[in-house]
């Protein structure tokens, strides 16, 4: 049983008990939601009349009775008339009535509670920028401009143009990041008490990004249906990808999905990622990488992007002519033989220069560490996940030196951190698509380093909560003693409430704001805010100071390995 019920259910014994309706509802932090119209319902049902037997009346009667008895005997027969309903009978028309009404209220309280929550409904639209559009169903040529705040239902379809996106929010935290060209129909969307949550996507083209809450319940699902294969999980933060030939591809990067069509079933866990086609089986999984920069030499089926190659294969995606010179993103997967192919390879969004890849940790020599099969090299300038080991599955951020060996700027483990207690996971920190920002009605997505002035209630409502009041909202407010505005604030600029509880507990540990921690968070990962937090505990940081001139942390020491096996591999 969930604690929504316990809580019905103690505030039900508590009105049988005689307690006042005012008095319940007072007590209940969520009254003003469907908690209170439960309440109600069953005080109203309470407060009916019962019918009451009238066993008084009857004996009175008799004597009058006999002598009519009597006196019928010595007339004349005549036609019996029908008997008129005796009068003691009357006042139960009223209790009958009584019955009717409860059996009516019953009913219909039922019916309420096995459609679960109104919110669950619908998913709430935020952060659009662009061109994106709605229509009332898949096979509809009614599109309509969307806008922050509009509400999406079952069967309703979404589609986005170039440089365009959005966010759907669901009632329970869950997210779906919505890039450029890209069309999903939402086909399903439930929900029940509990924080339960159902949900099915036809995704038709483009790419999407889900960070999904721990479902609770049998009943909970949330599926990604491709045309090549879908994906299902239970709490995760993934990607899907489907191009213009068909082929869909599923990264993971936090928890667990099972990817399947009619022909196979896999399983891929953090910092992994697949590719189907159209009628085929899935590919077994793969550790990924993600390299965004120039293109600098096109030979044959081989192609280097700032200084990483890979190979081309007949399964890979390539959108437009890409030539010597531009700026392009190529995600792939690293092949049981080491080779590094790609699997889809589109234009940039921007010049950014970025490279990672996923592997595991199979060796940490002094200065050189042995990644899914790469040499990379580790100085003091490299941002090291606190405990790290022999086994570990990381995502490692890296810039190819002249020499053209790899230089780790970021180590960051994909463990699963402990879930704090009733409190969702917290977004992916690598890997994820960024959401898209802009000039809307919503807060932007990136701190400034000053203090953020967070959304007021209305905003609040308006726009990004989804349940109102949040449940999880409540209980961080509650734990770290502030406002559940400020909660939901901080939630509405993109922050996921497993990453608000933990910059709260920071903040309480080391003595700096929240916002300024915050404001950290714009251009460096939750194990390097530790790092740096625990270098200059209780100084606050300098506001006025951009984010990205931070002083770079130094690890202030590095895991000792549990076996050292000399690397056998250089970047290829």
């Amino acid at each position: 049983m969930s604690e929504f019920d316990d809580r019905l259910q103690e505030n039900l014994q508590a009105l049988e008990n005689g307690a006042a309706l005012e008095e319940i509802l007072a007590k209940a932090p969520d009254s003003a939601g469907e908690m209170a119209s439960l309440v109600q319902l069953a005080a109203v049902i309470h407060r009916l009349p019962h019918p009451q037997p009238s066993a008084n009346l009857a004996p009175a009667r008799q004597p009058e009775q006999r002598p009519a008895a009597d006196a019928a005997a010595t007339r004349p027969l005549q036609r019996r008339q029908p008997a008129a309903v005796p009068r003691v009978w009357r006042p139960a028309w009223g209790a009958l009535a009584a019955l009717a009404l409860l059996a009516v209220l019953l009913v219909g309280g039922l019916g309420l509670w096995l459609a679960g929550p109104p919110s669950a409904k619908a998913a709430t639209l935020m952060d659009v920028q662009g061109q994106v559009e709605i229509a009332s169903s898949a096979e509809a040529n009614d599109w309509r401009p969307a806008a922050n705040g509009d509400q999406v239902k079952a069967g309703q379809r979404i589609r986005t143009q170039a440089a365009s996106g959005a966010t759907l929010v669901f009632y329970e935290g869950s997210r779906t990041t919505i890039s450029p060209n890209a069309d999903l129909v939402l086909s399903e969307l439930d929900g029940g008490w509990g924080s339960a949550l159902r949900v099915d996507f036809d995704q038709l083209a483009g790419k999407t990004a889900h960070s999904v809450v721990p479902l609770r319940g049998r009943e909970s699902r949330f599926v990604v249906h491709t045309p090549a294969g879908k994906a299902s999980v239970h709490g995760t933060n993934f990607n899907v990808l489907v191009a213009k030939t068909g082929l869909a591809r599923f990264a993971v990067n936090t928890g667990k999905v099972e990817v399947s069509n009619d022909f196979s079933q896999v399983f891929l866990t953090a910092g992994q990622a697949t590719a189907v086609e159209t009628g085929e089986g899935v590919a077994q999984p793969a550790y990924q990488f993600s390299v965004q920069g120039t293109l600098t030499a096109q030979d044959g089926e081989t192609w280097t992007v700032a200084g990483v190659s890979f190979t081309v294969t007949d399964q890979t995606v390539i959108d437009g002519d890409p030539q010597v010179g531009e700026v392009i993103l190529v995600e792939g997967r690293l092949l049981e033989d080491d080779t590094r192919a790609a699997d889809t390879i589109t234009a940039a969004q921007d010049e950014q220069q970025v490279s990672s890849f996923t592997g595991t940790l199979t060796a940490m020599e002094d200065g050189v560490w042995l990644i899914g099969g790469t040499a990379v090299t580790v100085d003091e300038a490299t941002v090291v996940s606190e405990g790290l080991n022999v086994g570990d599955a990381v995502r490692v951020t890296f810039a190819v030196q002249e020499d053209g060996s790899w230089l780790a700027l970021q180590i960051e483990s994909l463990q699963e951190a402990p879930e704090p207690e009733q409190t969702p996971t917290a977004t992916s920190e690598l890997d994820a698509t960024p959401s898209p920002t802009g000039e809307t009605g919503t807060p932007s997505t990136e701190p400034t380093g000053t203090t953020t002035v967070e959304p007021g209630a209305e905003d609040v409502e308006a726009i990004c909560t989804g349940a109102n009041p949040h449940p999880t909202g409540m209980t961080l407010a509650q734990r770290y003693g502030v406002t559940y505005e400020e909660i939901m604030g901080w939630f509405c600029q993109h922050f996921g409430f497993g990453e608000i509880d933990l910059a709260y507990g920071l903040s309480q540990e080391t003595g700096i704001p929240v916002e300024e921690i915050f404001a950290m968070r714009s251009s460096m990962g939750w194990g390097e805010i530790k790092q740096q937090l625990q270098e200059a505990p209780g100084q606050s940081l300098d506001k006025g100071k951009p984010t990205d001139q931070l002083e770079q942390p130094r690890p202030t020491q590095k895991p000792k390995p549990t076996q050292k096996p000399k690397p056998t591999k250089k970047p290829k």
